[in-house]
This record gives structure tokens, C-alpha cells and sequence, in this order.
């Protein structure tokens, strides 16, 4: 089994912060910069939040075959 990255104190995302419900639906996402943030709530509680993301890093999946630009 593969070793999980995240920290035990980490937030999961795929949770409620309230209740801990998984039923939980998230809006359209708002991107600045590096940062993108989305406001989710729970359909069990119905509580709202926001998640904020940074960007961290690219990986090429595939280059392209129509030469640089």
C-alpha cells in the first residue's frame, strides 16, 4: 500500500469540517494568480466554506508534436 503524503492534521477536502459528512458540492472555482479557491458546502449539515489551493508545480504529460514556441 503507498504511503499517504497527507498530515494527520490536515484538513481533508473530501469532508465536511462541520459534520464530517462526504456529501458535500462545490461551486465553480475562482483563480488568481497562483491560488484558486472554491466555496463547497455539505449537503448533510448544510454548512459552507471556502478551500484555497496553490498552485506548486507542471508535470508534461505529453509535449506536443507541433514543434516549439
Amino acid at each position: 500500500m503507498a504511503e499517504s503524503k497527507a498530515n494527520k492534521d490536515e484538513p481533508n477536502p473530501e469532508t465536511c469540517p462541520g459534520c464530517g459528512g462526504h456529501d458535500i458540492d462545490g461551486e465553480s472555482i475562482d483563480i488568481e494568480g497562483i491560488y484558486v479557491t472554491q466555496v463547497v458546502s455539505c449537503i448533510d449539515c448544510d454548512a459552507e466554506w471556502s478551500d484555497t489551493y496553490k498552485f506548486t508545480g507542471r508535470e508534461i504529460i505529453y509535449k506536443g508534436n507541433r514543434g516549439t514556441r
